[in-house]
């Protein structure tokens, strides 16, 4: 399923091929996953220029996958602003990644063009989907 949502002249697009609910009951992962997506969606707003934003929310067996990808400026640009130099808004990404299990990345979109930031988290023995499981 996508589904655009257009506001202020953002355009913001998410992707979910989901049948059953993808975070578990835990609140770990799913208020890692909120905030993580909250702080991802504000930098865009605040530092890429962006026309465009793309939401990724993936489950496989073991692991969770979040990922944002804008057309914006990109990083070299990005990391030149004061606001983003000074700011600890993707410090604090990392660290609410690896205290709840996972890794971020940050890199420089397709051709060169805007930023893709990926979170994978390693689901626990109590959060992992059985194999048989859709």
């Amino acid at each position: 399923m996508a589904r655009s949502i257009s506001r202020n002249s953002l355009r913001v697009r998410r992707h979910a091929r989901v049948r059953r609910r993808i975070i578990g009951d835990g609140a770990r992962p799913r208020l890692s996953v909120f905030r993580s997506l909250q702080e991802l969606l504000n930098n865009v707003a605040k530092h890429a220029q962006a026309r465009q934003v793309v939401v990724s929310l993936a489950r496989s067996a073991d692991q969770l996958v979040l990922e944002v990808t804008d057309d914006g400026v990109g990083l070299e640009a990005s990391v030149s602003s004061a606001s983003m130099r000074s700011g600890r808004g993707m410090r604090n990404l990392r660290e609410r990644a690896e205290m709840t299990g996972g890794q971020m990345r940050l890199q420089p979109g397709a051709a060169g063009v805007g930023t893709q930031a990926r979170i994978e988290w390693q689901l626990g023995p109590g959060e992992v989907r059985k194999p048989d499981a859709a």
